[in-house]
């Protein structure tokens, strides 16, 4: 079944490129993949093969962990939600978050300096977490419209207010990162 659903995604996602996207879209578009199968990145494939699956390991781990433990930590229906959001989501979600990051710190691509790759490790862990507070809050306001669900807004408002600062740690290591690059550039071509 997996493997008829797969093509007929890909085709959906086709069609839906063809009715929305111009040329000059499809044409960034190529552009971007001959740019991504170029870069040193894409023939460290090993390394990025081998690190992804320790990454699903690891999640595959707490996951089994969590439903042996499910009928000794949950007593009460009320505490499943719980559990199942903090033990069975959540540590995958930050071993994922964290293996990227470790990952862009230690993969040297392009001759990076160790500022570099310690910024880009940075920019990748704080960018994965913007999309959960982003995720998250958008849940939070659509729960809000569509059901009337009060007492998610205010954590809406927080996971809001978080994604701001997120996004602004983002922007300011992403300066700072050009900034360091930029002057070690200038300091190897002197």
């Amino acid at each position: 079944l997996n493997f008829l659903s797969i093509p007929f995604i890909s085709e959906a996602d086709n069609v839906l490129a063809v009715l929305f996207l111009r040329t000059r879209h499809k044409e960034m578009m190529d552009k971007a993949a001959k740019e991504a199968h170029e870069s040193e990145e894409f023939h460290e494939s090993k390394l990025a093969f081998f690190w992804a699956r320790v990454q699903g390991l690891f999640c595959v781990v707490v996951l089994i962990s969590a439903l042996y433990f499910v009928d000794k930590m949950v007593k009460q229906c009320d505490g499943l939600e719980e559990f199942l959001s903090v033990k069975a989501a959540n540590f995958p979600f930050v071993i994922v978050v964290v293996g990227q990051g470790i990952y862009r710190g230690c993969v040297k691509v392009n001759q990076e300096t160790t500022c570099a790759r310690t910024l880009s490790g940075l920019i990748e862990f704080f960018r994965n977490f913007l999309a959960l507070f982003l995720g998250t809050a958008f849940v939070g306001v659509l729960r809000f419209l569509l059901n009337g669900y009060q007492e998610s807004g205010f954590g809406t408002v927080i996971f809001s207010i978080g994604s701001i600062v997120l996004l602004l740690i983002v922007i300011g290591l992403e300066t700072c990162k050009r900034k360091c690059c930029t002057r070690s550039q200038e300091q190897s071509d002197s």
